[in-house]
């Protein structure tokens, strides 16, 4: 054949073999399908969240659906399948192996109308070496994409992904460069008959490899399942690693013995070693790292598919092991055990947090056993901890199993303090002891077991411990303060944290720290900054000694709207006062050039003071934050020079030691850190005379040179009055931002320069806060090149915290806070997403921070009427939301209800603080004790 010949036949078979494939393909494709799914809980080392990976139709008429284990997951899953047509369906878990990465959905087939169902064959026997494939999956979110490989190694390692994560072993794998990537997982790899020779598992991030799942074992699977029997799967709890011949002969493999295992299976090119055996799993003690495997029974083994087999056929039964160790033949009798029963099956929820019998596959990372209670998910009460610790003992006893833990936290009463100890599944022998504080208000306390005929996780309730009386505490352990100055002030000072278990109101972050003044001790009141006690859903604790003593829970009375101030009060019934003093901001105004004393706790914990220069009193220019927060605006604050000590939080002193200011500290965006300043006593007496509400133009105001002001226009006779009124710093005021429905909404613009206000002269913000009483004023400003005059009433904006909250979905839904209109000039109306969970449906579809008006047509401009739209609404209903982002966009959003994993529930503040009311279908049942 000449070389012209040669290449026209290569020519011709490449396409004819492209026709080939190409029918192949049209017949395989049709039965793939794009798998979408959420896991609403973490579950043994996989946390909770939504994917998208591939599947395909291996049973027609049953509608059975192939993946991987990692997409039905062992834990809790919701999820869909999206055919080539587009059509839908619901998906239901009915198998994941224990072990190999594969698993089984099922789908209703009469859910799908329009396409054609048709079961692609599994025939495992057609992975060959040089094999010419095509992967067919949902590659990087796809709907459909093909990939093209040679199987190149039949015999690979299964794939490590990292200790402490999901990993195959007891296998071999199947290697081909097919460059697959997420989305691919489950996707079927077809030969150029349209047989299923391998399931994709996995990818390499540094190279194009891709790996596969044999079927031998997937096959069996499926004929139990299609029969609706029982899949045994038989353990030692043993890792086995696959060593070729020469390798074995290092670790002791007598010629003898490789002689023999050459003849009873010549294409075999290596034996089976133990490479670790699970503390305390059924091979313990028989079995050893570096033992070699020969057989079982009698039976030569050299390969996996052949000890699964013996193993999953023997389960409760004793199988005799034929080994070598160190050139020593042994056999050792070993009992099976069920790998089932080593991965758990059920899981609790406390606080927010997920807790379940630690399983063999995360044991076998390490050298412990698959003991203790594994930490998926520390939620709000074990936050604390790191997700991936084992718990061993609580309040001092001892927990191996589910039971155990239950038993524990059930005795424990509602915010009672607990002893948690700890370990890290890698270093067993060195634990560690937690503090922790049981809450029970914000998340339910229940056990959820898999449910084989339902194909989900119905929960049940932890019993809870009978709550007494609140105790009255005994008093802090005296405060040794050795500042004089301090030590005056050291009975009114406290320590204030709150921990929030969401977020709302656009809080920055989970928990918050800082100093507060008693400012009330009969009434229990402590003034804090807004950076310490940030929004009104949250537990709020207060300490009487840095050291140690008293503590108490407290609740969030008044947010200045403005002002960077909070009140918080406790039970004052509840502790003794003869330590207690309290503070009066009677001192002398600060100004410029002031000496001063900053009274307050150190960076060292110590109560001490320190005496500073007051450098300016001018206004605070606090950044935007990327998400509507408070944020102070509207007054002067107050700066001194920097000393030798940071003190967090306290007070400014007048010349005669008495308090003139706050010391409060103001958030950076973008930053960990911020900065410090006063805020003038005059304005928190104010404040406190009736905290209720605090009057407002709506306007939040910048500085801006007077000779700026003369560029933009202002005329010569206003800018002299300007002048006169402000001789030091020269400069006016101009409006930054303008509240939507606030008192100037309509009436002011961005841009306007104030003139006057009722007649009067105003440069500074501190002569403006005198005018606005609620009385109506005529307010003149220069806009445009000439001057205006509108009457302005301003408006009462209330201080009251935030007092419900709704979750549905794995939504968090409030009204919408004022920085949504003060600093978006949004409409404060509809329903606000503060925060979405991962795992849930609308932490899948619907963004944070949109305004929802609608779901399926109906309107929703308030918290009422959203709950009268969803709370009927069953698992798997379509439910359509029309929101508008931050900019003003509507949009559509569209996803499906889910109420069993993330029902309707409310969150309501009353006089005996927080509580959680589970809504559904017109019933509500109270299913949490309120707070402190």
């Amino acid at each position: 054949m000449t070389p012209m010949t040669t290449l026209l036949f290569m020519l011709i078979s490449s396409v004819a073999l492209g026709g080939v494939w190409e029918r192949t393909l049209d017949g395989a494709v049709p039965s793939v399908v794009m798998i979408k799914t959420y896991s609403p809980r973490a579950f043994d080392g996989k946390g909770a969240g939504a994917g998208n990976a591939t599947g395909f139709v291996v049973d027609a008429e049953q509608g059975i659906i192939l993946t991987n284990r990692h997409v039905v997951r062992p834990g809790p899953v919701v999820a869909e399948a999206v055919f080539q047509n587009n059509e839908e369906v619901a998906l239901v878990p009915i198998y994941r192996d224990p072990v190999h990465d594969f698993g089984f959905f099922r789908f209703d087939p009469a859910d799908v109308r329009f396409q054609k169902l048709k079961a692609l064959s599994l025939r495992p026997e057609h992975a060959r070496r040089g094999t010419e494939v095509r992967l067919i999956g949902s590659d990087a979110g796809e709907k459909v994409s093909i990939l093209s490989g040679i199987l190149a190694n039949l015999d690979r390692a299964a794939p490590v992904y990292g200790r402490g994560r999901y990993n195959d072993f007891n296998t071999f794998y199947i290697q081909a460069a097919a460059g697959s990537s997420g989305g691919s997982s489950g996707s079927p790899v077809v030969d150029v008959h349209g047989h299923v020779v391998a399931l994709n598992a996995g990818a390499s991030r540094k190279a194009a490899s891709s790996f596969f799942l044999p079927l031998d074992r997937v096959k069996r699977a499926l004929k139990l399942v299609q029969q609706s029997q029982p899949v045994s799967r038989g353990t030692v709890h043993t890792s086995f690693l696959y060593k070729t011949y020469d390798q074995a002969g290092r670790l002791g493999l007598s010629s003898e013995a490789e002689a023999s295992a050459r003849k009873s299976d010549p294409s075999a090119t290596g034996v089976l070693v133990v490479e670790r055996v699970l503390n305390e799993g059924s091979g313990d003690g028989r079995l050893e790292p570096g033992d070699i495997l020969i057989g079982i029974d009698g039976r030569a083994l050299h390969d996996f598919v052949t000890l699964d087999s013996m193993l999953d056929s023997s389960v409760g039964k004793r199988l005799m092991f034929e080994i070598e160790r160190g050139g020593d033949s042994l056999r050792i009798d070993v009992p099976i055990a069920d790998l089932h029963r080593s991965s758990p099956a059920e899981y609790a929820e406390l606080g927010g947090g997920v807790f379940h019998q630690y399983s063999y596959q995360m044991a076998r990372h390490f050298a412990g056993a698959a003991q203790g209670i594994y930490l998926a998910d520390p939620g709000y009460v074990f936050r604390p901890l790191n997700e991936g610790r084992i718990i061993s003992n609580i309040n001092g006893v001892e927990v191996q199993d589910l039971d155990d833990f239950v038993s524990a936290v059930s005795a424990i009463p509602d915010r009672a303090d607990f002893v948690v100890r700890h370990h890290h599944p890698s270093r067993p022998q060195q634990s560690r002891v937690d503090n922790l504080k049981m809450n029970r208000t914000w998340f339910p306390a229940q056990r959820c077991r898999w449910d084989a005929s339902s194909w989900w996780w119905p929960c049940e309730a932890m019993p809870e411990p009978d709550t007494g009386p609140k105790a009255k505490q005994t008093g802090a352990i005296p405060r040794v303060v050795a500042d004089r100055r301090a030590r005056k002030y050291s009975g009114a000072t406290v320590r204030v944290s709150q921990d929030l278990p969401f977020k709302t109101d656009g809080a920055r972050g989970r928990r918050f720290v800082g100093g507060g003044l008693v400012v009330d001790k009969e009434r229990g009141l402590v003034l804090v900054d807004q950076d310490t006690v940030v929004v009104g859903l949250g537990d709020v604790t207060i300490s009487f000694s840095y050291s140690s003593g008293a503590e108490l829970s407290a609740e969030v009375v008044a947010l200045h709207p403005t002002l960077n101030i909070a009140l918080i009060q406790y039970d004052p019934s509840l502790i003794p006062d003869a330590e207690i003093t309290e503070i009066r901001f009677d001192g002398k105004p600060i100004v410029a050039g002031d000496k001063v004393h900053l009274i307050g706790t150190s960076q060292s914990n110590r109560m001490e003071s320190e005496k500073r220069t007051v450098r300016d009193v001018r206004t605070a220019s606090q950044g935007s934050f990327p998400v509507p927060t408070f944020r102070h605006i509207g007054t002067d604050v107050i700066h001194v020079s920097m000393g030798s000590s940071y003190f967090v939080g306290g007070f400014l002193t007048d010349k005669r030691g008495r308090p003139s200011a706050l010391w409060a500290h103001f958030p950076v965006p973008g930053e960990s850190s911020g900065w410090w300043a006063g805020i003038p006593g005059a304005q928190i007496e104010e404040f406190l005379q009736d905290y209720t509400g605090a009057w407002s133009l709506g306007v939040e105001w910048g500085m801006l040179p007077l000779a700026e002001a003369r560029r933009r226009g202002v005329d010569m006779v206003a800018a002299k009055k300007l002048a006169a009124s402000d001789t030091f710093s020269q400069q006016v005021l101009e409006a930054k931002r303008i509240t939507r429905g606030g008192a100037a909404d309509g009436k002011l613009l961005p841009g306007d320069i104030l003139l006057a206000v009722g007649g009067k002269t105003i440069t500074g913000l501190s002569g403006l806060t005198e005018m606005l009483d609620g009385e109506e004023r005529m307010v003149d400003v220069w806009r445009g090149g000439r001057k205006l005059q509108q009457p302005i009433t301003s408006a009462r904006e209330s201080t009251k915290p935030l007092e419900r909250v709704l979750m549905w979905g794995g939504g968090i839904f409030q009204e919408p806070n004022l920085p949504v209109a003060q600093q978006m000039g949004q409409e404060r109306v509809g329903v606000y997403v503060s925060q979405t969970r991962p795992g849930s449906p609308v932490g899948r579809h619907l963004p944070k921070f949109v305004r929802v008006v609608a779901v399926n047509g109906q309107p929703t401009p308030d918290l009422d009427r959203f709950v009268d739209a969803v709370r009927k609404k069953k698992a798997g209903e379509s439910v359509r939301m029309a929101a508008i982002d931050l900019r003003g966009n509507r949009r559509m959003y569209s996803m499906k209800a889910d109420d069993r994993y993330w029902p309707l529930v409310e969150f309501n503040k009353n006089e005996n603080g927080w509580s959680r009311t589970s809504v559904q279908n017109d019933v509500g049942t109270d299913s949490g004790a309120g707070g402190e």
